[in-house]
């Protein structure tokens, strides 16, 4: 027995070692399973974060794609055209990944790229359209962005100021005003500065205009007298003669033309005053010998100059007005009323009746269509009558004064007017007789058919005509026909077509239309143009 419990003993000594080993080599594979499910949890997150990742990046690449297809860093003909269609679309999409776009561009400083859209956006064509979205207010900051680093910008790509300079200046009424107005009290010195050192004339002339367009007289007023007293002479190697123009006129909106007048001859050996261009300050200058006729032809001549904007134009045109119009004005007395025209026979009992004297007036003219605006005014002798202040014209005198005026036109009055009614009536019986259009057919009414016809077709070359022609269109042919052909001539065709056709049978009846059209045509002639100097038809008799 003793040897068998020793034998067991051993066997459950060494079960005993046998399980140990095991239970320990469990324990070992239990950490290390514990350890990989640790890694899976742990690896299982790097995968949702990078799942996290590669969405995102997808997405950036899908929006870089897009973005790339339509708007590349180098745009050819084909790609404006792409752009242009993105902006008419106008979808509200579309035009937030432009803004993104143009950004991007400013951002990595791909300007040239910026150059052409900015370019393309400065057309008026667009710049109504997006004055007050989110788009053109994102575009405003890029272009004051564009103009505080002015100074940092590569010296090669100055139009990419020039058009930032334009963007500001077509801001004006959009939600983009303010960045520039802030822009330009906050950051002017500095940005005049960096223009003075780029020694660029032209960027200089659209930052002037810039200044002026946003009002601001003082600060323009100082960067001008620096321009002319201290930079002249490093910029002088830049100027050109429509630099100069431009400095010049800029300089006399602020009283301050003396101190270029000095380097005239660096532009204009033969002097400034054998150019027609500055013929309008010299006009302004004169102290005698300005004319109606000399003003007109050169304020005419200065509203035509491109070298200026239309702002600009106006207010050199109103400074030089306010200088030569009170000149123009004195010893002779402006006559702004009416002025009756009369015949020979009329003034012969005007003259007794009203105590009619001849007097030199200056009448206002004004272009036809626009009565209440006067262009310019002009010297001429005309009939006065102190008591009630009326000015008169003979017939002769006033077709001859309109064909020195001409396109301009005078204010006439209704005689009407001014001869008592008792006189009127006097004057009418005796000066002419109403003939009437009733037709008595006879054989030469019938003779005369040919001729008249040939007449008519000599109205109807200038566009007169009943049929399928509305009275205003006929008027604007009649206003045509008058001066051509001699008001008496065209009344007397259309009169006479209205003989014909009442003379035919039925004539007034089949024609009524015609008659009645061209009878309100007559009334018309006679309302506007006629002055009693030939027989007048009746077509009420």
């Amino acid at each position: 027995m003793t040897g068998k419990e020793k034998v067991m003993g051993l066997i459950e000594s060494e079960l005993t070692i046998l399980i140990g080993e095991y239970e320990k080599q469990l324990d070992t594979k239990n950490t290390e399973i514990q350890k990989l499910k640790k890694q899976v949890l742990e690896s299982n997150a790097r995968n949702v974060e990078l799942m996290f990742i590669i969405q995102q990046q997808a997405k950036e690449i899908e929006l870089n794609k897009r973005q790339s297809l339509s708007y590349p860093n180098i745009l050819e003909d084909e790609n404006l055209m792409e752009f242009r269609n993105t902006l008419e679309r106008n979808d509200l999409q579309e035009i937030a990944d432009l803004a993104s776009a143009m950004e991007q561009l400013w951002n990595k400083r791909e300007n040239k790229t910026l150059i052409n859209l900015l370019k393309e956006l400065n057309s008026t064509l667009y710049r109504n359209q997006f004055k007050i979205s989110d788009f053109n207010h994102r575009i405003s900051i890029i272009c004051k962005e564009i103009l505080s680093a002015t100074e940092t910008i590569d010296c090669q790509l100055d139009s990419l100021i020039k058009q930032a300079i334009n963007y500001g200046i077509k801001s004006i009424d959009t939600n983009g005003e303010k960045l520039f107005r802030d822009l330009l009290r906050s950051k002017h010195t500095e940005i005049f500065t960096a223009l003075l050192d780029r020694n660029e004339s032209n960027l200089i002339r659209d930052y002037f205009r810039l200044l002026l367009v946003f009002k601001q007289e003082k600060t323009l007023k100082e960067a001008l007298e620096h321009i002319i007293t201290v930079e002249w002479s490093f910029l002088l190697s830049t100027i050109t003669e429509e630099d100069f123009e431009f400095y010049f006129w800029y300089s006399y909106l602020f009283n301050s033309e003396q101190g270029i007048l000095e380097s005239v001859k660096d532009f204009y050996p033969q002097g400034m005053q054998n150019e027609k261009d500055f013929d309008l300050y010299y006009q302004a200058t004169k102290l005698a010998g300005v004319t109606e006729e000399s003003y007109r032809v050169s304020r005419n001549a200065f509203r035509s100059n491109k070298n200026f904007t239309n702002l600009e134009r106006n207010m050199v045109l109103k400074k030089v007005d306010s200088r030569i119009k009170q000149r123009l004005l004195s010893g002779v007395q402006a006559h702004e009323a009416p002025v009756y025209i009369i015949t020979a026979s009329e003034y012969g009992k005007l003259k007794q009746t009203l105590g009619l004297q001849r007097k030199r007036v200056k009448l206002p003219l004004y272009q036809r269509g626009t009565p209440n605006q006067i262009y310019l005014y002009k010297e001429i002798d005309v009939w006065f009558s102190k008591d009630r202040g009326r000015a008169f014209l003979a017939n002769k005198d006033y077709r001859a004064f309109s064909d020195q005026i001409a396109p301009l036109v005078i204010k006439t009055g209704e005689m009407r007017y001014t001869i008592p009614p008792e006189e009127q009536v006097k004057v009418q019986s005796d000066s002419f007789a109403w003939p009437p259009t009733e037709v008595k057919t006879t054989k030469e009414n019938l003779l005369s058919d040919e001729k008249i016809l040939n007449e008519t077709s000599e109205l109807k070359k200038l566009g007169y005509q009943i049929t399928g022609v509305t009275r205003a269109k006929r008027w604007q042919a009649l206003e045509l026909a008058v001066p051509k052909l001699g008001l008496k001539k065209v009344v007397g065709i259309i009169s006479y077509n209205i003989l014909l056709r009442k003379g035919q049978k039925n004539g007034e009846r089949k024609f009524s239309y015609a008659i009645a059209e061209w009878e309100h045509d007559l009334g018309k002639l006679k309302k506007h143009y006629y002055r009693s100097d030939f027989k007048w038809p009746d077509p009420n008799k």
